[in-house]
């Protein structure tokens, strides 16, 4: 429900600390005309419908969204939004002037912890293409340091997005083992901190639509060398501290043995 009291379509939805408060916004992807919505979390057990002043609104307008991620694609230390769309009706060009049943993607730039950027114009080809957009998942899947995307689309060829640049800036990928909570650590609570930032990420399955997400946990580093402490929290409420992290590198967190391997990302 937006803050207009009106029912939305509703598709996707990620959870994500956007705005840095340390809290876990919500995202969630609509019809055309309703605008994704973008719900900011107050930490008081309620949300705020932040979706036209974020600058998300405006921009999903014209889309039918399904699969939506949270990630942070330069490396900055914000969590960035992407969004796939595609309409669910193939003849809408003869019930709407205008409207297409391929649409494209989306590429919102975090600039300021609760406002986007539409980016998509200049993220690359891969953004240029149109499909009948469903799934979007975000992974490093070249291992280098920043996160792709993989898109799935209705009687179409998947699309891989590789992220080309987004590596510029420093990075860390921790893996979670969990020993006495479940093995790939669902539900665990990373807070990573370098110097005055905080990143607040958790362990999530089931991403977005009918997608997952790479269970590495990704934080942007910006220009930092290393993160100066790592918080683990694992889903039975144990906590793990980790301190000096050096940066871009692969780091595995086993559930009472801390860090059992620590490799660095596969340079291009």
């Amino acid at each position: 429900m937006a803050s207009d009291g009106k029912a939305r379509a509703g598709m996707g939805t990620a959870f994500g600390d956007f705005s840095g408060s340390g809290h876990l916004g919500l995202v969630v992807t609509n019809h055309e005309t309703e605008m994704h919505s973008l719900f900011l979390n107050q930490g008081t057990q309620l949300f705020s419908d932040a979706t036209i002043r974020s600058g998300i609104g405006p921009a999903t307008r014209p889309y039918v969204g399904f699969g939506v991620v949270f990630f942070d694609y330069d490396n900055d230390g914000r969590l960035d939004v992407s969004i796939v769309n595609g309409n669910v009706m193939a003849n809408v060009a003869k019930v709407r002037a205008g409207g297409k049943l391929a649409q494209r993607k989306l590429l919102l730039r975090n600039d300021t912890g609760e406002h986007f950027v539409d980016v998509t114009k200049t993220a690359g080809p891969g953004f240029a293409v149109e499909g009948v957009g469903r799934a979007l998942a975000a992974g490093d899947v070249d291992n280098d340091g920043d996160l792709d995307l993989l898109v799935t689309n209705n009687g179409e060829r998947v699309n891989l997005l590789l992220n080309d640049g987004g590596n510029a800036a420093n990075a860390i990928l921790v893996q979670v083992s969990g020993t006495k909570s479940n093995r790939s650590g669902i539900g665990t609570k990373l807070t990573l901190t370098t110097g005055q930032r905080r990143q607040v990420r958790e362990v999530q399955s089931g991403s977005s639509y009918l997608a997952q997400n790479d269970l590495r946990v990704h934080f942007g580093l910006g220009n930092a060398q290393k993160a100066d402490r790592l918080e683990i929290r694992w889903p039975g409420g144990a906590t793990e501290v980790i301190e000096n992290i050096e940066a871009n590198r692969f780091v595995t967190v086993r559930q009472g043995d801390g860090v059992i391997r620590s490799v660095p990302f596969e340079r291009r």
